[in-house]
């Protein structure tokens, strides 16, 4: 690799960002696995997720 001048990408460890040791109440899933829906409203979701790209991190949500 070095005769040809080629290097290998370094691959970040990674890093958990989820901080589970904490004194905050815990919320129940109150929609359990199996749900039903029958009413519009009833039932809301949303996601937030980080792409990395060279340029930097970018924000996806959906909501």
């Amino acid at each position: 690799m070095k005769e040809r001048d080629l290097q290998s990408r370094i691959v970040k460890k990674y890093k958990a960002t989820t901080n589970s040791k904490h004194s905050y109440p815990i919320h129940a899933n109150v929609l359990d696995p199996q749900f039903k829906v029958e009413n519009p409203n009833q039932v809301l979701v949303a996601d937030i997720t980080y792409v990395s790209t060279k340029q930097g991190p970018v924000l996806h949500h959906s909501d």
